[in-house]
């Protein structure tokens, strides 16, 4: 693979348990920093990845958008791992994932404000309302402050 370059675009921590060596880890949510690899892509074939294929042929049609020609790796890092092709993996904690996490606590306040909104006052209602809205303004344009807290906390960490 000389002449090839894998960009994995799975999050950080997706990414940190494991890998393929030499593959370079650039987030779908933070897919724009590409532009700064320019000289290094240059002349490269560019291989995108995913865990299963399906945000390495999201980050394909921004990417070609922007006139940079790639291919999917078809099936990702599941289909890479059952050809028996190597992985590397870092020892860390056992955490869900933090996109995961993410839905788990919104989830979770949208439930709970919508049952007190139904048993105490309509007005709760307007919280799960909000808590939607910023769900949905993350998916939108690809940033999540709390995924970025979450991130930070200690569980999150490798060891």
């Amino acid at each position: 693979m000389p002449n090839q370059i894998i960009i994995d675009v799975r999050e950080r921590d997706e990414y940190a348990k494991e890998y393929v060596e030499g593959s370079i880890n650039i987030p779908l949510s933070q897919l724009q920093q590409i532009a700064s690899l320019s000289s290094l892509l240059a002349d490269k074939t560019i291989l995108l990845m995913c865990q299963s294929g399906k945000r390495a042929s999201m980050a394909k049609d921004r990417l070609s958008g922007e006139s940079i020609s790639c291919e999917v790796i078809a099936g990702g890092m599941s289909a890479w791992k059952a050809e028996g092709k190597p992985v590397f993996s870092v020892k860390r904690r056992v955490t869900i994932s933090i996109f995961r996490q993410v839905q788990i606590i919104v989830g979770g306040l949208v439930a709970l404000f919508s049952f007190l909104a139904y048993g105490v006052s309509v007005q709760f209602s307007l919280v799960a309302g909000v808590l939607g809205t910023t769900l949905c303004v993350a998916g939108i344009f690809g940033f999540c402050m709390l995924a970025e807290v979450l991130a930070k906390m200690p569980w999150n960490k490798t060891l």
